[in-house]
């Protein structure tokens, strides 16, 4: 498991939004300045996952993969130019979505509070409102999760042929849950865009079910699966099998990470266009 899932799954097993003024960070510090920037974001979310459903998982999902590469500074959204390849276009980061969904709440706030509003605060925002419309939990943001979202064949193929010298198949998988993901996935198959839910169970629904199908042997991703198989992690994906247990998890965890290398007062910029480095 690469290490930064493996911060990612401590984060999520153990967002209020910070602002940042004058080197620190605090809540709503936006009350004032721009006081319709959170609802803004908000209706920009909210229509997009209206839309499709599939979006809140990419704007939670583009937060994780934001902050784990030198913090949360929205640099994932910049756009690549000639003779630099942009964070955004990494092989990690080309399934993401939600980029459209940024420009549209930058842009509203841009017409009422221009210069204001860093392109940081709104994707953590745009992160808890998903979280909020698809689970109903809500934390504030100081101004993951495999539970949603889907993966291609080719990520987790390896388990289903030829596993190892011994076995066709990952022993650790669940067999009749091999069995569909076979009949999705058969080895023949050349289609890359073909693509499976990572929970089964309750595919678009942000909660705990994660944790139990890996107890369960139906975990999608090797990575996943690791988690229960592991001694050290084993306990914890127990615990967060108890829905209660892992909604206060997943808060803490989600404003943990918000954290994250966060550039504050002259550290960061406000940029007018977040795909774009102010000059």
């Amino acid at each position: 498991m690469a290490s930064a899932q493996v911060l990612l799954v401590a984060l999520l097993l153990s967002i209020s939004i910070f602002y940042a003024e004058g080197g620190a960070l605090q809540y709503g510090f936006y009350g004032t300045s721009c006081p319709s920037a959170e609802g803004l974001v908000n209706s920009a979310v909210t229509a997009a996952i209206n839309d499709n459903k599939r979006t809140a998982a990419g704007l939670i999902r583009l937060l994780f993969h934001d902050c784990f590469v030198e913090g949360c500074d929205a640099s994932i959204l910049i756009d690549s130019t000639d003779g630099n390849t942009a964070e955004k276009d990494a092989t990690p980061n080309l399934t993401i979505q939600g980029f459209d969904v940024i420009d549209s709440a930058k842009a509203s706030i841009e017409a009422v509070c221009p210069g204001i509003v860093s392109c940081a605060d709104i994707v953590a925002l745009a992160a808890r409102d998903s979280v909020r419309q698809l689970a109903g939990i809500s934390y504030q943001v100081e101004t993951g999760a495999h539970s949603i979202g889907k993966a291609h064949c080719g990520a987790f193929s390896n388990r289903l042929y030829n596993f190892d010298s011994t076995s066709n198949t990952d022993p650790s998988l669940d067999s009749s849950y091999a069995a569909n993901l076979k009949a999705m996935c058969p080895e023949s198959n050349t289609n890359n865009e073909t693509v499976t839910d990572l929970d089964l169970i309750t595919p678009t629904t942000l909660d705990s079910q994660y944790y139990s199908n890996l107890i369960n042997n139906r975990g999608l991703l090797t990575s996943d699966q690791t988690l229960y198989t592991s001694s050290s992690t084993q306990q914890q994906v127990i615990l967060n099998a108890n829905s209660y247990w892992w909604e206060d998890q997943f808060s803490d965890a989600m404003q943990a990470m918000g954290r994250i290398g966060v550039k504050t007062g002259s550290d960061g910029q406000i940029r007018q266009y977040c795909r774009v480095v102010k000059a």
